[in-house]
């Protein structure tokens, strides 16, 4: 995999998106954020904002509140330095303004935030089996690190609770699944030593990377 150990990586690629949100800001200075037009948006009024999951327990959220950040839509139009939300289940990106707005996220390009713990978090749409989908940006190099979080509903069984106020509700239940990226292939894996040999073959560098991680 070359000499570069995955962490430096990680450095490098966060420099270099810090570059990308932050040029645009230089020069573009007084207009605080960059309209968007010509995307299909839905302006998400308040009680919908509120009522759309209400039957529902758990979040559909990747991020439960709005946190500032950006989104590059495919067409290079901007938004920049904006409260946002990821909506796992609707495959949606909430813009919090005078106004709600979600925009799908087959128009995104890249979205980048920081999280609670002051992470930076990156989302960047890839092509996975003829599907784009958004995935979450690890390490990208040779052999980049790449993991999609996802949420599905799961229904309660009437059959068991029948229909009472007490009866379970339908929930929502994430999962995360990890990719290496390589030669073009993606690699399902298990966040294990193990699982990541089996993809690189006979070489430490990722591992040591999930070593790393804590993992």
């Amino acid at each position: 995999m070359g000499g570069i150990s995955p962490p430096c990586i990680l450095t490098m690629y966060r420099l270099g998106l810090f570059l990308l949100v932050i040029s645009p800001l230089l020069t573009q200075a007084q207009s605080g954020t960059f309209l968007v037009n010509a995307i299909d948006q839905n302006v998400l009024n308040p009680d919908l904002l509120e009522s759309r999951y209400e039957k529902i327990s758990g979040s559909p959220y990747f991020n439960e509140d709005f946190i500032n950040g950006s989104v590059l839509f495919k067409n290079g139009q901007q938004i920049i330095n904006q409260p946002l939300r990821l909506d796992l289940y609707s495959h949606g990106v909430q813009v919090n303004q005078e106004e709600t707005l979600e925009y799908s996220d087959k128009f995104v390009d890249s979205l980048f935030f920081e999280s609670n713990e002051g992470n930076l978090l990156v989302f960047k749409s890839l092509k996975k089996e003829n599907k784009t989908t958004l995935m979450r940006v690890i390490t990208q190099g040779y052999v980049s690190f790449y993991s999609m979080p996802t949420v599905q509903i799961k229904v309660s069984d009437v059959s068991k609770t029948g229909y009472s106020d007490k009866a379970e509700l339908d929930r929502f239940v994430k999962k995360e699944v990890y990719y290496l990226l390589k030669e073009g292939q993606f690699n399902e894996i298990k966040l294990n030593k193990k699982s990541v040999l089996a993809v690189l073959g006979e070489t430490s560098d990722l591992s040591g990377y999930l070593k790393y991680q804590g993992n």
